[in-house]
């Protein structure tokens, strides 16, 4: 899962400067993917439920 968004973000902020910030951007980008995927979820379920 870590293997998309991290390195695209270390790079993009060690090439503004920030490259500090790179060690907690896990504990940013799983969170926000996990919620992304359990919104796509509810709005799938919602979604079939309601064209049936």
């Amino acid at each position: 899962m870590r293997r998309s968004a991290t390195p695209v973000l270390v790079i993009g902020l060690g090439a503004i400067g920030l490259s500090a910030w790179a060690a907690g951007i896990d504990y940013v980008v799983v969170p926000a993917l996990l919620l992304s995927l359990g919104l796509l979820g509810i709005g799938l379920y919602w979604q079939r439920r309601i064209a049936l």
